[in-house]
């Protein structure tokens, strides 16, 4: 149970990220909405997104498989508690596509 508890918290922790990202990806842009980033420092941001959008879905399914085949006490509330994740998962609005795309591919279920 202890490892279910440690990765339902990575999946919040990876929210959070995504969101921090997102953010700073709003922010480049409200700044310097014209500003082209050929020639500027490497801003690894977008690749960031995308690692922490590959993440949260791998862990989730995997998490979600083991969690089906378990009926035991507290399964249950784990079950809820990832599908409430799932759910704010979906609902991030990331501005870079292929992420946008992985969000809506997303199957919660």
């Amino acid at each position: 149970m202890d490892r279910i508890i440690a990765a339902l918290r990575d999946l919040r922790k990876s929210i959070t990220r995504i969101k921090e990202l997102s953010a700073w990806v709003d922010l480049k842009t409200l700044e310097n909405p014209r500003q082209t980033y050929l020639g500027l420092m490497y801003d690894p941001t977008e690749f960031d997104i995308k690692v922490e959008v590959g993440f949260f879905l791998k862990l989730s399914m995997d998490l979600r498989q083991h969690l089906v085949g378990n009926h035991g006490p507290g399964f249950s509330q784990f079950r809820n508690t990832l599908t409430e994740l799932e759910k704010e998962f979906r609902s991030l609005t990331v501005d870079i596509p292929i992420c946008r795309q992985a969000v809506a591919s997303h199957a919660v279920g």
